[in-house]
């Protein structure tokens, strides 16, 4: 920890904003009130989660798949990790 690795691997944690989700994502987000209305109750875990989980398909087709799959859950009012209530 003290040496700062604790820190960098922290790092893309805490500073996911809804600002650093990939642009194909966001929009699909944004064109669905249901959807939008759940992921502005996102805390920064669940931000870096979604990016995470879209940055990392390997094909287009992939993940154009995986933003419909997150889109339609985030519709539901779920989330990837569970929310800190408080």
């Amino acid at each position: 920890q003290a040496d700062g690795r604790w820190d960098a691997a922290y790092a893309p944690i805490r500073s996911a904003t809804a600002a650093t989700l990939p642009d194909d994502l966001r929009t699909s987000i944004e064109a669905n009130p249901k959807a939008l209305k759940t992921f502005r109750t996102l805390n920064r875990v669940n931000l870096f989660a979604l990016a995470f989980r879209t940055n990392n398909m390997k094909t287009p087709a992939g993940r154009a798949r995986k933003i419909a799959a997150l889109v339609a859950m985030l519709e539901r009012g779920e989330t990837i990790l569970p929310q800190r209530q408080g």
